[in-house]
């Protein structure tokens, strides 16, 4: 009952600040007839990514999406959708590819793009609870595809906060200490001569929730396409 509580509520705090909707005629009845997406863009090279959802634009017009970044969730009706992805490469060359993905009421998600053969997607199910006071959460993606499974470390723990998570892989949330600071160590689960260990220092902010996606090529010949963390604040 508390999580459907929760969601209720960020669903709704979504309608009132949403620009993007399948129907502007269309007033919602109640939060039980919304789902609700956010998108990040994992694909090396994306310099400007458009989405549509059944024909409607889901990018606001400052949202080029290129490769890192993230559109925050907003409103769409729920069922079977047809997702079609249209960009340009950082070479100039045009990408089109489209895919179908189903979304349930009440339910809120998170669509990962990512490059395995050709841009290719993964739609998460996200349990959005808003931490306590005094703690934030976080959750690790991995979408690195020539990286083994990894695991993620606080230096100051004797556990992994995230253990052996394989490429496309999307964990849970996790809940951590806010506004302390989090030295974190990005390790492979097993030959560390085939991934360098990625370390940075994070303090996350109260009562916030936080995706930390891995991203970007382990023989990049560009510096903008080499492995690095994405902090991305929800």
């Amino acid at each position: 009952m508390k999580y459907r509580y929760n969601v209720a509520l960020f669903l709704i705090t979504l309608f009132l600040s949403s620009c993007v909707k399948d129907d502007a005629n269309r007033v919602f009845d109640n939060p039980g007839s919304l789902s609700s997406l956010a998108a990040f863009n994992a694909v090396p090279g994306t310099s400007e990514v458009n989405l549509f959802l059944d024909g409607v634009r889901f990018n606001n017009t400052n949202e080029k999406f290129s490769f890192g970044e993230f559109m925050r969730h907003r409103n769409s009706f729920p069922g079977q959708k047809r997702l079609n992805i249209e960009g340009m490469t950082t070479k100039g060359e045009p990408l089109r590819t489209s895919t179908g993905i189903t979304l349930q009421a009440e339910n809120i998600y998170s669509l990962f793009l990512y490059e395995e053969g050709g841009i290719q997607v993964k739609l998460s199910k996200d349990n959005i609870v808003v931490p306590r006071d005094g703690y934030a959460k976080i959750r690790f993606v991995h979408m690195v595809k020539d990286a083994p499974a990894l695991s993620m470390w606080d230096k100051e723990q004797t556990q992994p906060l995230f253990g052996n998570i394989p490429f496309k892989d999307v964990t849970e949330f996790i809940e951590v200490k806010a506004n302390e600071s989090l030295s974190l160590k990005i390790i492979p689960t097993g030959d560390r001569n085939k991934t360098p260990e990625i370390s940075q220092t994070f303090v996350p902010e109260n009562r916030t929730l936080y995706t930390l996606m891995l991203v970007g090529l382990l023989n990049s010949d560009s510096k903008d396409e080499e492995v690095s963390l994405k902090s991305i604040k929800l």
